[in-house]
């Protein structure tokens, strides 16, 4: 988690710090974006007086905390397996015929492979089944979403004002 100011009231909150790379990733300077603290997502709801919003504002607030929560135990989890697995990997595809690009790729197969078979051998029989549903469910949207914005990326970079700079 990093520190940041709530845009509405400068209070100092926290958003996770993969956040950073994410908007990297996306060209978008997360520590410049407008934040918002859960005070002032809760002085919303109870100025507007409506229940929803305010129930709408407490789920987003509880998914945020766990997202985070989430995003840190990932990060040390994935530190752990890494270091404890990564000597023996790069070791074995050293001597490899195989290009980087297939190297990198085996890697990544085989670190997402471990999380895996780890997740469903720690919960009982079938739920790797029942959330491989979900799991590809979520990666199409996720390269839905990213398509669209290569297109509204790529549409955006054709348009000039009046100075031919780009908009």
């Amino acid at each position: 988690m990093i520190d940041v100011k709530c845009s509405v009231c400068g209070k100092e909150m926290q958003m996770p710090a993969s956040f950073i790379k994410t908007g990297k990733e996306r060209g978008i300077d997360a520590m410049h974006m407008p934040h918002i603290c859960s005070n002032c997502t809760d002085e919303m709801g109870d100025v507007l007086g409506d229940k929803k919003m305010q129930s709408f504002i407490e789920d987003v607030n509880k998914q945020m905390e766990k997202m985070g929560k989430n995003n840190e135990i990932a990060e040390e989890l994935a530190e752990e397996i890494t270091n404890g697995n990564i000597d023996a990997l790069i070791d074995e595809l050293k001597d490899s015929d195989a290009s980087n690009d297939d190297k990198i790729k085996e890697a990544f197969y085989r670190g997402a492979w471990m999380i895996l078979f780890l997740i469903g051998n720690n919960h009982e029989p079938g739920f790797l089944e029942k959330e491989a549903k979900s799991i590809r469910d979520f990666h199409e949207k996720m390269k839905e979403k990213e398509e669209q914005e290569a297109e509204i990326e790529d549409d955006n970079e054709g348009e000039n004002d009046e100075d031919g700079r780009n908009l």
